[in-house]
């Protein structure tokens, strides 16, 4: 991630180089005298050679669920997740897979805190908008279920978000969700 973000960098100060270097002074200066009674030498009678194209920047690919969900883990302090294997999002939130092309789904492999990421790229648009509420209503359950058992998770599942970027779906649920948002905020223009 950081390297595309160093080839960006590198390519903006290439093109701004090259920008200032045509630039030059837009004032035209009068020409001497002399300028008009010289004969002019090989170089000024030569056509002037075509500048060189620069090969067009490959497109980025997009970022995969898994690497997005590793650089939110990278600044969030997950309490022992594990990921789960595909059928728990069947299982747990009805989202198919011929649904996405790829997804992570995170729990706390131990104890009771609150924590899970799901990141899906759906298949197309029609596919994220029903994943979408599939999530928001699983998150609905979630927050039912702790009103009666471990409260104290409630205000955390509260804050959990549901968002959707382009075709991709994501539930975050975790204590560091404040963190975790400005991680994936700057991650978004990536997302399929």
């Amino acid at each position: 991630m950081q390297n595309k973000q160093i080839v960006l960098l590198v390519l903006a100060a290439l093109l701004l180089w090259t920008l200032a270097a045509c630039g030059g002074d837009s004032t035209p200066e009068t020409p001497s005298p002399a300028a008009h009674t010289e004969t002019p030498t090989a170089s000024q009678t030569a056509e002037p050679t075509p500048e060189a194209t620069p090969e067009p920047t490959p497109a980025q690919e997009p970022l995969t669920p898994e690497e997005v969900y590793q650089a939110i883990a990278a600044v969030a302090d997950f309490p022992g997740m594990v990921e789960m294997a595909d059928p728990y999002l069947l299982d747990n939130m009805g989202v198919k897979p011929e649904q996405y092309t790829s997804a992570v789904y995170y729990l706390v492999e131990q104890g009771t805190d609150p924590d899970e990421i799901v990141i899906v790229a759906a298949v197309d648009d029609a596919a994220a908008e029903e994943i979408q509420g599939k999530l928001e209503q699983w998150l609905t359950r979630r927050i039912d279920g702790a009103q009666s058992y471990l409260v104290e998770n409630l205000p955390i599942l509260e804050a959990g978000v549901v968002r959707r970027d382009g075709n991709t779906v994501a539930l975050l649920i975790t204590e560091n969700i404040d963190a975790v948002q400005d991680v994936y905020n700057g991650l978004s223009s990536q997302l399929p």
